[in-house]
């Protein structure tokens, strides 16, 4: 299975979660709602997951919705992260429609 199409929405940057990502696989299957989080050793990629309503016997308060192996996991990580990285060398901030400088204006 190969990654044909990575779609990135980028969060306001506040938090830990830089991103929400959608992976098409294969131009067939997308699965949507992994995540790029900023980590204590970088980015990495985390599965789409749910809420629990509590933390489970373990503490943990969310559950992973899809399981990937090691391998597979790394490559869609790797393929992920290398375009989340991409599109910010790439990021133009929206420009401001009014002129800059007085002088600038038509009248």
């Amino acid at each position: 299975m190969k990654v044909t199409n990575v779609r990135i929405f980028k969060t306001n940057g506040e938090g830990k979660i830089k991103a929400y990502v959608s992976i098409e696989f294969d131009n067939e299957l997308t699965i949507s709602d992994f995540k790029i989080m900023d980590g204590k050793n970088g980015e990495f990629l985390a599965n789409p997951s749910v809420k629990l309503n509590k933390p489970d016997k373990n503490g943990k308060e969310y559950k992973d919705t899809a399981f990937i192996v090691k391998d597979f996991k790394k490559y869609i990580t790797d393929e992920v992260i290398r375009k989340f990285r991409e599109d910010d060398e790439h990021w133009v901030p929206p420009q401001n429609s009014m002129p800059a400088y007085e002088e600038d204006l038509p009248f």
